[in-house]
């Protein structure tokens, strides 16, 4: 998948998971999709059950390397999934986080 829509995604995604949100817990924790399992080993701690990162760069990073592992395939998804199917799953404890995902940028254009 090219970089320019993993890119994408993960915008998307930080905007539904409300990053861009000063003070909002993804931003404090430098972590822009919220994740709960570190993929890329750069993690510095855990606020709850959310992965703190040290900065912006490791953050993203990490949810960047989470989109491409999605789309590479695995027990939930798969390659040939549609983007508002990952939403569904991603946001399947918040359906309205999916709606934001799709209209953060996942489906315009």
């Amino acid at each position: 998948m090219k970089d320019a829509v993993i890119s994408r995604i993960a915008d998307a995604i930080a905007w539904a998971e409300g990053f861009f949100v000063p003070g909002s817990r993804p931003h404090r924790n430098n972590n822009p999709g919220d994740l709960e399992r570190d993929v890329t080993g750069k993690r510095v701690g855990f606020d709850g059950p959310y992965v703190v990162y040290a900065t912006f760069e490791d953050g993203w990073e990490a949810l960047e390397h989470q989109v491409r592992l999605m789309f590479g395939g695995s027990r939930i998804y798969k390659p040939s999934m549609t983007i508002a199917e990952v939403a569904r799953h991603w946001t399947a404890t918040n359906p309205r986080r999916g709606r934001r995902m799709w209209r953060g940028g996942c489906g315009s254009g």
